[in-house]
């Protein structure tokens, strides 16, 4: 019978705590989330075409609510006009992955 060290133990059983929790959602999460959301509103739909540039500038999580509230810096070009500005939103993690809610 093979005896496994307490070392090993610990560390396979951190190991398989950390594959059950997913943590924060990564910027491509947040990304795809956000672009969802714009395509899903009609107007905002024919003025967006996507993030020309998104970069996460980083999550904590949520106060008294699910999810993360994650920073992040978007550059978009609206009929013809570019423009980079910071925003902040609130993402829960769902069976069809993570989705952006209001703050």
């Amino acid at each position: 019978m093979r005896r496994f060290s307490s070392l090993s133990v610990v560390m396979l059983a951190s190991l398989l705590a950390l594959t059950g929790c997913s943590g924060e959602p990564s910027e491509a999460d947040m990304k795809i989330s956000l672009e969802a959301v714009m395509k899903s509103n009609p107007i905002m739909a024919s003025l967006f075409s996507g993030f020309d540039e998104f970069e996460k500038l980083g999550c904590k999580e949520a106060e008294g609510k699910p999810g993360y509230v994650c920073d992040y810096r978007a550059t978009t070009t609206v009929m013809g006009q570019k423009n980079t500005s910071n925003a902040s939103a609130r993402f829960v993690e769902g069976d069809s992955g993570w989705q952006a809610q209001q703050n």
